[in-house]
């Protein structure tokens, strides 16, 4: 470890050395924690917000999936960001744009501000937890990544869990706007222990270009299924469904050749030809939609049973 002009340069094979080792933990358990739980903490607080701002349920709805949406479509650019310009770069970055917008959010007095500013934090969650991981390699030791990961998911599982009741006792305390301002001092401590020990990475490759054609491919294939899939569980315009399915297809098809012919492709689609890396990418799939499935059943039976 070399600490020249408060820059951190670090070995990726033996990692940070103590105690700056933890304290860059602490910085991306933050980032991480805080992003998660944004994702669930509005869900609690959407009737309020709906009779607040004057919206229908149907269309509050779009406070929870505007922040959602935008981490769906950019989480694979910023990863792509993070291998050009540095991890690090990225997710200070990212935590930056998160509280900056949070303010925006807990300031907002309108659903079109409010939809607007999730997107923009959404954004910002994305280049958080698209290099979130990346991060752990340098700053663990190899022979404890295992750990690092551990711990990582044990962050994220405790932020998903955590998120509803933290936001009933914000509710039950003020207004849901405190349910986004909470980030503020959060975030500031992010950033401020993320300038002070998280390590640069150095850039491997040298001269690599951004896709942007294939960042808007991505955005456009992405959103489109997640617009599809919305569609379809609310009933919208039959017409419109299918046009949006059809356009997935179509931009779909020509994003996977993309990458097939790119050096350096934003979504690595050839691995998926390795057998282990292919079986391990579909259990993950099948344990997260189990997971997320086993969280919301339990509400499923209300809607159908009639009193």
């Amino acid at each position: 470890m070399i600490l020249q002009n408060r820059t951190i340069t670090v070995n990726e094979n033996d990692g940070l050395p103590l105690p700056k080792h933890y304290w860059a933990i602490l910085a991306t358990a933050l980032g991480v924690g805080m992003s998660v739980i944004d994702g669930t903490i509005a869900n609690v607080a959407l009737p309020t917000i709906a009779r607040d701002l004057g919206t229908s349920p149907s269309v509050t709805i779009w406070v929870v999936n505007a922040y959602q949406l935008a981490i769906t479509i950019s989480l694979l650019s910023f990863s792509s960001l993070g291998d050009i310009f540095g991890y690090r770069k990225i997710y200070l970055a990212g935590i930056a744009l998160f509280s900056i917008t949070s303010g925006i959010c807990a300031l907002a007095d309108s659903f079109w501000m409010l939809t607007v500013a999730r997107i923009l934090q959404g954004f910002g969650a994305a280049a958080i937890t698209s290099v979130n991981t990346a991060l752990l390699r340098i700053i663990y030791p190899k022979r404890f990544i295992g750990r690092g990961m551990g711990i990582n998911a044990l962050v994220v599982a405790v932020s998903i869990a955590a998120g509803p009741t933290i936001a009933s006792i914000i509710l039950s305390l003020g207004s849901w706007h405190w349910l986004f301002a909470i980030n503020i001092p959060i975030g500031i401590a992010a950033l401020v222990i993320g300038l002070m020990f998280l390590p640069f990475n150095p850039v491997k490759v040298t001269g690599r270009r951004f896709d942007k054609l294939s960042c808007l491919m991505n955005a456009f294939t992405f959103g489109l299924l997640i617009f599809s899939l919305e569609g379809i569980a609310h009933k919208e315009n039959t017409t419109m469904i299918i046009a949006g399915i059809v356009a997935l297809l179509v931009i779909g098809y020509f994003f996977i050749r993309r990458q097939l012919k790119q050096q350096f492709p934003l979504l690595p689609v050839d691995l998926m030809r390795i057998p282990i890396f292919s079986m391990s990418i579909g259990t993950s799939i099948c344990s997260f939609t189990g997971q997320m499935l086993a969280m919301i059943s339990p509400l499923l039976p209300a809607r159908y049973i009639r009193v």
